[in-house]
C-alpha cells in the first residue's frame, strides 16, 4: 500500500510545500473507500490531491464492520 501511494500521489504543480495530509475515510464491506474527510491538511489543492489518490487505489479488504473509519497519513516529499 505505502508503495503505491508513493508511485501514485502527486503534488500540485501550484505547490511547493511538503509535509502530511490525514485522511479519514470509512471501508465499506464492498471493499470500496468512501466518506473522505481531511483530519490534517497542507492546502485545499494538496488536501484534494491526497483524496483523489486515495480514491483510485485499490480495493481494501472488506472492513470488519460494515463503515470502519481508517486514518491516513499521506506525505508529500517531492514535487513531480
Amino acid at each position: 500500500m505505502n508503495a503505491w501511494i508513493k508511485e501514485n500521489l502527486r503534488t500540485p504543480k501550484e505547490d511547493v510545500r511538503y509535509g502530511i495530509v490525514r485522511v479519514e475515510f470509512t471501508v465499506k464491506k464492498s471493499e470500496m473507500l468512501t466518506n473522505f474527510v481531511t483530519k490534517k491538511g497542507l492546502n485545499e489543492g494538496m488536501d484534494f490531491s491526497a483524496i483523489e489518490c486515495l480514491q483510485a487505489m485499490p480495493k481494501w479488504n472488506p472492513a470488519i464492520k460494515d463503515h470502519q473509519k481508517q486514518t491516513l497519513p499521506l506525505k508529500f516529499s517531492s514535487v513531480d
